[in-house]
């Protein structure tokens, strides 16, 4: 297309020599005029592109001001402001917006006059184009000395033919670049914006129709996908997208969590090398099968069902789901719930065995008459424990329930004094003295809970005592709540129990737990009490070094 431009100009200058020569005196100037602007306007097309292009324009207009372009450009601001002039010093110009090149290119992109112009005191022609950043870019150019010089060449045209033809071949090369330049410029990516002959019009009315249709696909499909993460980002479960081969399509907060693995470190990888699971494994490669499957993963502590689906198109696996709830407090309940039928079966059948021992001797009358009475008490003994087991194992299926409970302002101070005073004949019993530290501390909570806490602590004091000890209740008023402490001096607690003494039917030594008659719950009363309202638990002990147990109160649970 070029050479056909080429040698189609060379011809037209050609034929137009030939047929104008005897008017080209006449014809010349406007002729040589319009070639004159038109090189004018193609060369501020490539300035001004390379203006758009330049990450930073004003440098690139300081390199032309510097002597890199002998032409003289001037770069105008939105508000007709000069910014900088090759020739003129910027600072000594007034403001532009007026002149009518200029006015034209900030209305429609682009802007020609002539005129005097009042710096140079010639005839100038001045073509303005506006930049993508709002700015205008103005060349001018100086008609009177390209008259002059288009006069001088006029005779050296009849001396010198060949002159003139090898100027008709520059000329025609300068036309043809400058043909092809725009058409090289096209921006299909915004055709509707390019400014082309009419003959592309409906190549580009097209391609912009085009273009709207796919950016449309595009924005739909970036909703959908947005829409689509989204919704997986807030999801508390894992979820994993797979294709075909198990490597990972899309993974969710959650599932990289689970993995603990970042969003850059899972794209494109075989899910297996996230976590080397062998319940995963077995999963994936069953759903790879075809079969959908579930199963239970441990990971980070915690317990996650796997539910791996295939997604199947024609009969063939092209993709997998992997959802992963956390199933920790589930697992958990079911195991605390095996062991809590398995110890209250246990604790049932004790007292039960024997009250059934002693009834069934009792019966047969193999029991002398002065062992009746011993017989008695330890069937009434056996009886005694079992209400107890039972009366504890309802109070804590009762605070399993969370029921709400009228809550009121009570001193604590007083709530201790109160259950000392209660259990005072306990204490003179086993040779237990209790000593008081009380001062006056409200809290909101619920009197008869509380009460029952603090008892709770005090007879296992009283009970897991040694000969000689004591029991010191202490309740102390902080800034935002109370702190109640029951210390003992009996047989202690090692360590490695402090976190297990509030589990139900836990005994640190249970052959001293049933002689004294306790069921293995009075502490799983505590905490749950002390969580009801908010309360936190602090155990101090060593064996043969006595025990503390405090709890830190809020001034007013509801509040946390």
């Amino acid at each position: 297309m070029k050479d056909r431009i080429y040698r189609g100009t060379v011809r037209i200058v050609l034929a137009s020599i030939a047929v104008f020569s005897l008017i080209f005196a006449v014809g010349l100037y406007f002729v040589f005029t319009n070639h004159f602007q038109g090189q004018l306007r193609a060369e501020l097309t490539l300035l001004a592109g390379a203006m758009d292009a330049a990450e930073d324009p004003a440098a690139l207009f300081a390199l032309w001001a510097d002597g890199a372009t002998d032409a003289r450009l001037t770069y105008i601001a939105a508000d007709g402001s000069v910014l900088g002039d090759t020739e003129v010093e910027s600072a000594a110009m007034e403001n532009h917006a007026d002149r009518p090149e200029v006015a034209q290119a900030l209305e429609g992109g682009f802007g020609a006059a002539r005129r005097q112009s009042p710096t140079l005191d010639e005839m100038t022609y001045y073509v303005a184009q506006r930049l993508d950043d709002g700015s205008v870019l103005r060349l001018a150019g100086d008609l009177q000395s390209a008259v002059s010089v288009l006069l001088g060449a006029f005779l050296c045209v009849f001396l010198a033919m060949p002159l003139t033809l090898l100027a008709s071949s520059v000329m025609a090369d300068r036309t043809t670049r400058a043909i092809i330049r725009p058409i090289d410029a096209l921006n299909l990516d915004k055709p509707a914006e390019n400014e082309i002959y009419d003959e592309f019009t409906p190549l580009l009315a097209r391609l912009s129709v085009q273009n709207r249709r796919i950016e449309s696909q595009m924005r739909e499909l970036s909703r959908r996908q947005n829409e689509f993460a989204a919704i997986t980002a807030n999801m508390s479960e894992g979820l994993v997208v797979l294709n075909a081969r198990a490597e990972v399509l899309s993974i969710n907060a959650a599932a990289r969590r689970i993995f603990r693995v970042g969003d850059a470190d899972c794209a494109g990888r075989y899910v297996l090398a996230l976590h080397r699971s062998p319940e995963l494994m077995r999963g994936v490669r069953a759903a790879q099968a075809g079969e959908p499957t579930t199963g239970e993963m441990r990971a980070n502590g915690r317990v996650y069902q796997l539910i791996i689906s295939p997604v199947c198109d024609g009969g063939e696996t092209t993709g997998l789901l992997l959802l992963m709830p956390d199933v920790t407090e589930r697992v958990e309940a079911e195991r605390n719930r095996r062991e809590f039928s398995a110890n209250v079966s246990h604790e049932l059948k004790t007292p039960l065995t024997s009250i059934m021992g002693c009834a069934e001797m009792l019966r047969s009358g193999i029991v002398r008459e002065e062992d009746v009475e011993k017989f008695s008490s330890r069937i009434y003994d056996s009886a005694q424990r079992l209400l107890r087991l039972v009366e504890d194992i309802i109070h804590l299926s009762r605070l399993d329930e969370g029921a709400p409970v009228a809550m009121t302002e009570i001193d604590l101070a007083e709530s201790a004094h109160e259950v000392v005073r209660r259990l005072q004949p306990t204490a003179d019993a086993a040779g237990i003295p209790i000593r008081e530290s009380l001062h006056a501390a409200k809290i909101v909570a619920a009197p008869q809970m509380i009460d029952e806490l603090i008892a709770n602590l005090v007879d296992n004091a009283i009970k897991y005592n040694r000969p000689g000890g004591d029991v010191t209740v202490e309740v102390e008023p902080l800034g935002a709540g109370a702190r109640l402490t029951v210390r003992d001096t009996g047989i202690g607690i090692a360590s490695e129990h402090h976190a297990k003494i509030f589990e139900r039917f836990y005994r640190v030594d249970k052959s001293h737990s049933r002689a004294i008659g306790g069921t293995g719950l009075g502490l799983s009363i505590v905490k749950h009490i002390a969580a009801y309202h908010h309360a936190a638990l602090d155990v101090e002990s060593e064996p043969g070094q006595g025990t503390a147990i405090t709890a830190l109160f809020p001034d007013d649970p509801e509040e946390h």
